[in-house]
């Protein structure tokens, strides 16, 4: 919001904002491995177009200048087609259209300049991939930055962008804005267009911010209409999102129901529903267990990543991520009718959401279970963690809900690895959700915290 109205100004060009954009990127690069291809020639061209327009008072909006990186999961027109931090994509071929999310990005006049490093094909909440390695945590690089969204979280922690593009299939983006002291949003499912129906309701496109105010901000951008997406809601505008709390019924849940939370964590959760009674809202404790939903996600994430990367022969094994192979040959051990079930069991968590909706507006509770984990590690090495869903249950059952939620970055633990809370809404619910998250983030003070910086 700044650079644009330094802009405006003619105080900043864009064309400077990117110079200095790509040195400190490439610094990041090296230093947390956040970065895996750069448009540079493309980026500056982008950059002196924006430049002009700000110049002719023909601005196309905030975003306008601003530089983006992009995931490594989107197709974008005329980049290299996307590898998903995988050996299986083999490198070649040219993007040919872009995918809804940065269309919108770049019809918005953002300087779209590189990709961020993910996970193999986006399966797991950590930031490590066979084909690129580790992205490292710029608040301790000896801890993941989460993921899958890894790359695209240090690109704004270290102080490279201010938003990146990220995308949400079980906390994608909440896992890593968690980890790394940001602002992420997943919306309600289908908010956001998008053309990858392989998991459903499960994955959502979006940014990672390093506030809720910048979010909100630019919210009406990432969720135009998309003809080409039929099943997109209707276009719902944000309007001017304000801090507030004050007369919100607010439920308490540490955990939603799982177990193994962090000491440390559970505290932050608790200051934080301290911080919103103490602006004027109404705390609920809620007595909550939704772990008997773990199986449907099972289900429904092994039918989808089988059907995107299709039955494995050993030569892929030998080159995979050992979990995401567990993960596409454990549809064997399901049938047809499993899958049926996991889908009558996301209508029965639905609704059993909506009986604790009848009495609060949302629901706070942990992001994650766990502080960040070392890097090679999927999980930390405790009693009742066989799996980082186990860990990152509060997220994912956003996705399996079709919930709107968000990391609000909140604290820091003994060791200075950042915190995150997690506030849920009923479904359409993004505007309540933004609103309490901008109160919180005044009333912690995290968002002055100065970030990492390359």
């Amino acid at each position: 919001m700044e650079l644009s109205s330094a802009y405006a100004r003619r105080e900043l060009s864009p064309v400077e904002v990117l110079e200095e954009t790509l040195e400190t990127a490439h610094r990041a690069a090296e230093a947390f491995n956040a970065f895996v291809y750069f448009d540079e020639s493309g980026a500056r061209a982008s950059a002196l177009a924006s430049e002009r327009r700000w110049a002719a008072g023909e601005a196309l909006g905030i975003l306008d200048g601003i530089p983006i990186p992009i995931k490594d999961t989107h197709e974008v027109n005329g980049w290299p087609l996307p590898r998903f931090g995988s050996f299986l994509t083999d490198g070649t071929g040219v993007g040919v259209r872009d995918a809804p999310i940065v269309s919108h990005l770049r019809t918005a006049g953002a300087a779209l300049f590189a990709r961020t490093l993910a996970c193999e094909f986006g399966w797991k909440g950590i930031g490590d991939s066979p084909l690129y390695g580790a992205a490292r945590n710029p608040w301790n690089p000896a801890h993941t930055p989460g993921g899958s969204s890894a790359g695209a979280a240090v690109s704004v922690a270290s102080g490279v962008t201010r938003i990146a593009q990220g995308g949400d299939g079980g906390g994608s983006i909440r896992m890593p804005a968690n980890f790394c002291g940001l602002f992420g949003l997943k919306v309600t499912a289908h908010r956001i267009a998008s053309l990858y129906p392989s998991m459903g309701v499960l994955p959502n496109q979006g940014i990672l911010t390093a506030t809720a105010a910048e979010t909100a901000a630019v919210y009406d951008v990432i969720t135009a209409p998309y003809p080409s997406d039929s099943f997109q809601l209707p276009f719902q505008p944000i309007g001017d999102a304000e801090p507030q709390v004050a007369g919100l019924r607010i439920g308490l849940s540490l955990d939603l129901g799982f177990a193994g939370i962090d000491p440390e964590v559970s505290a932050a959760v608790s200051r934080a529903a301290e911080m919103l009674s103490s602006a004027g809202a109404e705390i609920v404790p809620l007595t909550i267990d939704l772990r008997e939903y773990r199986r449907a996600l099972d289900v429904i994430w092994s039918a989808g990543f089988r059907s995107q990367i299709g039955a494995l022969n050993d030569e892929q094994r030998a080159v995979m991520d050992p979990g995401l192979v567990e993960v596409v040959d454990r549809l064997d051990e399901f049938g047809i009718m499993d899958l049926q079930r996991a889908h009558e069991d996301q209508a029965r968590l639905s609704d059993a959401l909506r009986v604790f909706e009848q009495d609060v507006d949302l629901i706070l509770s942990a992001t994650s279970l766990v502080l960040p984990p070392a890097i090679g590690e999927d999980y930390p090495e405790r009693d009742g963690f066989a799996s980082w869903f186990d860990w990152a249950g509060p997220t994912w059952i956003g996705n399996l809900s079709r919930r709107p939620a968000a990391n609000i970055p909140f604290a820091f633990s003994e060791e200075g690895l950042p915190i995150g809370v997690q506030l849920m809404g009923p479904l359409f619910g993004e505007r309540q959700i933004l609103d309490a998250s901008m109160a919180l983030e005044n009333l912690s003070g995290f968002a002055a915290t100065p970030k990492p910086w390359v």
